[in-house]
């Protein structure tokens, strides 16, 4: 009887003191993101501590996002660019440049794909001994025509 009393009230002591110890670190996370935040500890309540909380999650959040979009982007550019540089195009690399070219027109990067594909008319101008590439700009007025194109060598 003795024993079971002892192991009770041991347990009981080990119990407090995790309990003790858990509200220690949920003190210590509560100020810590109080003071990042520039909070004094007087006004650090638990209330103030979610909201905090909340807005740090959403912050890191949509890091997370721009991060996943621009890796993302930064893929399609890349097997876009390898597709420009083909000589001869399967199936297989069609489908993935379009599917590239797709999708970074559809979330805002059509200049991407526009740069590409004038890459693309570039090299096969210069390939074919067809001229240089000319693409208008302001500087260069009607001279240069209104679209990109190949300036034949005269």
């Amino acid at each position: 009887m003795k024993t079971l009393l002892a192991v009770i009230l041991l347990s009981a002591l080990s119990f407090g003191q995790t309990s003790t110890q858990e509200d220690a670190g949920a003190l210590e996370a509560r100020y810590g993101t109080c003071e990042k935040h520039h909070i004094p500890s007087d006004k650090c309540t638990v209330a103030v501590y979610r909201q905090l909380e909340k807005k740090d999650s959403l912050a890191a959040l949509a890091k997370a996002k721009r991060e996943l979009f621009m890796a993302t982007a930064e893929r399609n550019t890349a097997a876009l660019h390898y597709c420009t540089g083909l000589s001869v195009v399967t199936p297989e690399a069609r489908k993935m440049c379009s599917e590239a070219a797709e999708w970074l027109t559809s979330n805002g990067l059509a200049d991407v794909v526009k740069r590409e594909a004038d890459l693309v008319k570039k090299q096969a101008c210069e390939k074919d001994g067809r001229g240089a590439w000319i693409v208008p700009s302001a500087a260069c007025g009607k001279a240069c025509g209104s679209e990109p194109h190949c300036d034949v060598y005269k």
